[in-house]
């Protein structure tokens, strides 16, 4: 029985990870230059993906408000809440959670 609700539970937890945002992230990705009220960037330091956005971006803490997880237990809380799950990198557009790295530097090419 324990075996059966470890997999079920893994299982679940798998599906979650890897499910699709709320919203299409292409149609934000892609849209014009336009002021947005909020931007956060939630991040891992161990995390390579959360690098590379950092690495192409260095004047980036001047312009988003930059939270890592670790240092910032708050952070964490609103990925949860707002998120539809836990992966990092993340870009918050007015409380929007957006993923992907590549995507993340795409927005930021066009946005900033």
């Amino acid at each position: 029985m324990l075996k059966f609700l470890l997999v079920t539970t893994l299982f679940t937890h798998q599906a979650a990870l890897f499910a699709a945002p709320s919203k299409p992230q292409e149609n934000v990705m892609l849209s014009s230059k336009t002021q947005y009220k909020k931007l956060e960037f939630i991040y891992k330091k161990s995390c390579p993906f959360c690098t590379k956005v950092l690495k192409a971006f260095p004047e980036l803490e001047s312009k988003v408000r930059l939270r890592e997880v670790y240092e910032d237990e708050d952070a964490m809380v609103k990925l949860e809440q707002m998120g539809a799950k836990k992966q990092f990198p993340c870009l918050m557009i007015d409380d929007e959670p957006y993923y992907e790295s590549d995507l993340i530097i795409e927005w930021f090419q066009k946005n900033l």
